[in-house]
């Protein structure tokens, strides 16, 4: 667990440095304005981010209280927080939809219905967290609320590598477990898990 950030040591500032220098330079690349982070976490570290860059950024999360406790923190004009669960509610549209650290503690089914949930969506981008594997590795399925490495561009997740707009590394160096946030731009993003070995074939 992490000392500094409620959220975990991926939420720590200076985990966060490559992610954070990406992010001011792309906003603004990228023209974003609306900004979603889903789950937002206790903006630990988005919050040296948004002072830099013109966006209005809407934190999403499960937890009510950390909702609460962002708001009453954080909330301006141009920074909001929700409660919202992206596997099943309507989403806010968005240029950037940053989903960081979260699939991987997600069941696949849950994945799936986060996949479906995409569909409606209206998003440009999808930002969201891989990590760096082996040729051999396969992915495992997992109960909500647990952790494995997840690997988007296997099955049953099947991701385009040659599809990804862009890809950042998010993990401190001499960090074992490497990963990586991917940019995805919404055509590009699968809108479920392949179901059966068939469907890796076509």
């Amino acid at each position: 667990s992490s000392s500094e950030s409620l959220s975990g040591e991926g939420s720590e500032v200076a985990y966060t440095e490559p992610l954070r220098k990406w992010l001011v330079s792309n906003i603004l690349n990228l023209k974003v304005k609306d900004f979603v982070d889903a789950p937002c976490g206790d903006y630990n570290w988005m919050k040296l981010v948004t002072p830099k860059v013109d966006i209005n950024y809407i934190g999403l999360d499960i937890v009510g209280s950390v909702i609460s406790k962002n708001k009453l923190e954080y909330g301006s004009p141009k920074v909001d927080f929700r409660i919202a669960n992206i596997c099943e509610d309507v989403l806010p549209a968005c240029d950037i939809l940053m989903v960081r650290d979260c699939l991987f503690h997600l069941s696949n089914d849950d994945i799936n219905n986060f996949l479906n949930n995409l569909t409606r969506t209206d998003y440009k981008y999808l930002l969201t967290t891989t990590h760096k594997v082996e040729r051999e590795f396969k992915n495992l399925n997992i109960i909500t609320g647990d952790f494995r490495i997840i690997d988007l561009f296997s099955e049953p997740f099947n991701f385009d590598p040659k599809l990804v707009s862009d890809r950042v590394n998010d993990y401190p160096i001499g960090y074992p477990t490497k990963r990586e946030m991917i940019l995805v731009e919404k055509q590009f993003v699968p809108t479920s898990l392949s179901r059966t070995k068939l469907d890796s074939l076509n």
